[in-house]
């Protein structure tokens, strides 16, 4: 996915190049984006971008590793620009891992938690809308 955002810009430099050359003959119509659409599209395009560095990243030997230092260096880097002083809270943890529950010991009514989990556990991820809707689009 990461050629795609080549191609991606090779395709705008040839369409604006086009769009120079139907001035003469068309009516073009564009618009100045307001603060709200700038908020949408420009986070939509960062957000693509993002993922399909991952996703290139993702499967090779330590991947995942390899996606945290990139996310956190994003990160870093918007502390800095943005003079963003508590930028270090928004890290994430090497780790690579996420927190599923938080059982109290001491009011614990369950024999076998393994199998309390798997109870109450939802079986799409909650990344997932069909938790809601009942489609697996991912949000």
């Amino acid at each position: 996915m990461l050629k795609k955002g080549i191609y991606e810009q090779i395709i705008n430099q040839l369409f604006r190049a086009k769009l120079a050359e139907c001035n003469s003959s068309y009516y073009i119509g564009e618009k100045i984006i307001d603060r709200e659409e700038a908020i949408i599209h420009l986070s939509r395009y960062l957000y693509n971008i993002i993922q399909g560095v991952i996703s290139s990243v993702v499967d090779e030997d330590g991947g995942v590793e390899k996606s945290i230092m990139f996310i956190n260096s994003i990160i870093k880097e918007l502390g800095r620009e943005f003079n963003i002083d508590d930028y270090q809270n928004n890290l994430i943890d090497a780790k690579a891992s996420i927190l599923m529950y938080i059982i109290e010991k001491a009011s614990f009514d369950y024999p076998d938690l393994q199998e309390y989990l798997s109870q109450i556990t939802p079986l799409t991820s909650l990344t997932q809308s069909s938790l809601f809707t009942g489609k697996n689009d991912q949000i």
